[in-house]
């Protein structure tokens, strides 16, 4: 069941990255600026790194969730 959010939250952090269309704009309706996207994505994708990676799991599971 955690490798399903696992793979959502890897998906959304790389589709923060490559920035399309969609995204910003999802992003802007959030009241968030363009310019903070691909820092978002690189923050996710890293905690979800640390989440799958078994010796950072508590770790990524807390940022994560903070």
């Amino acid at each position: 069941m955690s490798g399903f959010v696992a793979l959502s939250l890897l998906v959304d952090g790389v589709m923060k990255l490559f920035k399309p269309p969609t995204i910003v704009e999802a992003t802007l309706q959030l009241g968030y600026p363009e310019s903070v996207i691909v820092g978002l994505g690189l923050v996710l994708t890293t905690c979800t790194i640390l989440y799958l990676i078994p010796r950072t799991t508590i770790l990524g599971a807390i940022l994560l969730t903070v």
